[in-house]
């Protein structure tokens, strides 16, 4: 939807003032940036993060660990409140996905 090298600021706020959006991202850094997490707050986006150690992993080797995944994250974002945030660890496991305050 968004070309690689978009600002993180642009496309959050181009997909906040649609609804229904959930975000999976492996850049857990966002919150390195006060600025950005302030974006991010705003947004209300619903968002699971990838733990580190994912981006190490081959593409096929993240897509089979995903699919695994999938079914807790339909099942939270089904029962959160917009905005609210995860973690996916690297490890699968039923009930580990993280909340991120």
């Amino acid at each position: 939807m968004f070309p690689p090298n978009v600002k993180d600021q642009q496309w959050l706020s181009s997909l906040a003032r649609e609804s229904g959006w959930i975000v999976v991202s492996g850049d857990l850094r966002i919150f390195k940036s006060p600025q950005l997490k302030e974006v991010w707050s705003r947004s209300g986006l619903t968002t699971f993060f990838l733990a580190s150690g994912w981006i190490n992993l081959r593409v096929w080797e993240q897509a089979w660990r995903l699919v695994r995944w999938w079914p807790q994250v339909i099942q939270a974002a089904a029962l959160v409140d917009a905005g609210a945030r995860f973690v996916i660890p690297l490890r699968w496991g039923p009930g580990k996905l993280k909340a991120l305050r």
